[in-house]
């Protein structure tokens, strides 16, 4: 996303990620 900060970006992307494999563990 060019209008997100680099960091930002990366952080929503690890927070996702490790979101989605808590769901899928669960499930």
């Amino acid at each position: 996303l060019p209008l997100v900060p680099s960091k930002y970006s990366m952080t929503v992307m690890v927070f996702l990620m490790m979101l989605s494999f808590y769901y899928f563990s669960r499930h």
